[in-house]
C-alpha cells in the first residue's frame, strides 16, 4: 500500500459527477497538430478523486497515412490547461512516484486516413467558478473556451448516477473501439479484493490488439475515492501475480468479450467507492466496493 500525495486537497464525492460530453460524435474543441493531424477534445469531468479528467484523441483528417513523432516522453509533460482569464496554469498531476497519471502516448503515431488514436490524462481541478479553460497540447494550436462540468453535488441531493451497462459496475474505453467493463467487486476470505473485468468488442468488426499481458496486470492498480491510496495487484511468496493470466495479444469478433480477475489489497474502513486504472484504458471511476463483512 503506498501513499499517493496529492498536490490538492481530498474529497470524497458521493454524488453525481458531472461531465461535459461532446455530443454526436461533434468535440468540445478541435486544434491543429502536425502534418495535417489534428488533436480533438472529446470529454471533461470532475472526478471522485478530486480531479479534472481531460479525454481526447488524435485524429487524421487527411486522406493519406501519417506518420508523426509525437515524443510521448516530452508530450504528457508539456500538456497543461489556463483558465478563463488566463490567471492559472494547471499541469498533468503526478503520482508518489512521480509518474504522471495519463494515457500512455508512444514516441511515434502512424494513422491512416481517417483513423484516430485516443488518450486520457488527469489534472487538478479549476478554481471555482470557473466554466471554461484553454489547453496546449505539445505542438498544437491552442483549443480555446473548453467547458468545465460545475462540481459534484453533495451526497443527499436529488441528482442520480449515470446508468451503467447491463451486469457491469464500470466501463472505460480501451483501444481500437474495444472497452472494459468491471462485472464485479468480492471482499474473499483471505481478506483481499477480487475484481472481476471483462475486454469487450462493441463494434461490427473483428479486431486484434497487442495487450502486452506482461505488462497488463503489473500496471493494473486501484485509487480510493477521495485519491488516498493506490494499490497494486497482489503477489504470492514467489513474486507471482494473484490474477487470470491476460495473453500478449487478444483477437475477439464483434460482440465477444474475454473475462478476467485480479486480486488487490483490501481499502480502508469506510471506503465506498474506488477508481480502477487499467494498462492503455481510461481510467473507470466510482466503481462501487461492497461494505466489510
Amino acid at each position: 500500500m503506498k501513499s499517493l500525495h496529492l498536490i490538492l486537497s481530498v474529497a470524497l464525492f458521493l454524488g453525481l459527477l458531472p461531465s461535459v460530453h461532446a455530443a454526436d460524435d461533434k468535440p468540445l474543441g478541435t486544434g491543429k497538430l502536425q502534418k495535417g493531424l489534428v488533436i480533438d477534445v472529446t470529454d471533461v469531468k470532475r472526478t471522485s478523486d478530486n480531479f479534472l479528467k481531460v479525454s481526447f484523441q488524435v485524429r487524421n483528417p487527411t486522406k493519406d497515412s501519417v506518420t508523426y513523432q509525437i515524443l510521448g516522453a516530452q508530450f504528457v509533460p508539456e500538456t497543461y490547461y489556463v483558465e478563463e482569464g488566463g490567471k492559472f496554469k494547471y499541469a498533468v498531476i503526478k503520482d508518489d512516484r512521480g509518474n504522471f497519471i495519463a494515457a500512455h502516448v508512444p514516441g511515434t503515431l502512424s494513422l491512416a486516413a481517417g483513423d484516430k488514436a485516443e488518450y486520457w490524462a488527469k489534472f487538478p481541478q479549476p478554481g471555482k467558478g470557473i466554466k471554461h479553460i484553454t489547453l496546449y497540447f505539445r505542438q498544437a494550436e491552442p483549443i480555446e473556451d473548453i467547458p468545465v462540468p460545475p462540481p459534484a453535488k453533495a451526497a443527499g441531493d436529488d441528482a442520480k448516477p449515470e446508468a451503467k451497462a447491463e451486469k457491469t459496475v464500470g466501463t472505460g474505453k480501451f483501444q481500437k473501439g474495444l472497452v472494459i467493463d468491471v462485472t464485479d467487486v468480492a471482499r474473499t476470505s483471505d481478506n483481499f479484493l477480487k475484481v472481476s473485468f471483462q475486454v469487450r468488442n462493441p463494434t461490427r468488426e473483428q479486431v486484434t490488439h497487442t495487450i502486452s499481458g506482461v505488462y497488463f496486470v503489473p500496471e493494473s492498480y486501484y485509487v480510493e475515492a477521495g485519491g488516498k491510496f493506490k494499490y497494486q495487484v497482489i503477489r504470492d511468496d514467489k513474486g507471482n501475480y494473484i490474477a487470470a493470466k491476460v495473453p500478449g495479444t487478444l483477437t475477439l469478433g464483434p460482440g465477444d468479450k474475454a473475462e478476467y480477475w485480479a486480486k488487490f489489497p483490501q481499502p480502508g474502513k469506510g471506503i465506498k467507492h474506488i477508481t480502477l486504472y487499467f494498462r492503455q484504458a481510461e481510467p473507470i471511476e466510482d466503481v462501487p466496493v461492497p461494505p466489510e463483512k
